[in-house]
């Protein structure tokens, strides 16, 4: 599943980057898409939070790391990754 987000992000790069200015801007509560963004990140750290408990279920991870704070812990990284990847694709692609 995260792989297939990887390809799918990379592979439009448009999107990825009216994706992330549209979560930037949604930051404001004022924003149209304020609520969708705040559903949208809950999902997502519930995604990873299930993950996690998975993987601690199969004894594959240690049962001492919360789920629920290591989700939205994955969505900073995630949203960073992502952030970096389009600065360095574009400064690739503007050479």
């Amino acid at each position: 599943m995260i792989a297939t987000a990887v390809q799918r992000g990379t592979g439009r790069p448009n999107i990825l980057r009216l994706f992330m200015s549209l979560i930037a801007d949604a930051y404001d509560p004022e924003h149209p898409a304020h609520a969708y963004i705040e559903r949208y990140q809950g999902e997502v750290a519930a995604y990873f939070a299930e993950i996690l408990r998975r993987q601690q279920a199969a004894g594959l991870a240690h049962p001492d790391i919360d789920p629920e704070p290591f989700g939205r812990q994955m969505i900073a990284v995630w949203e960073g990754l992502q952030a970096q990847w389009l600065v360095r694709h574009r400064r690739s692609r503007d050479a």
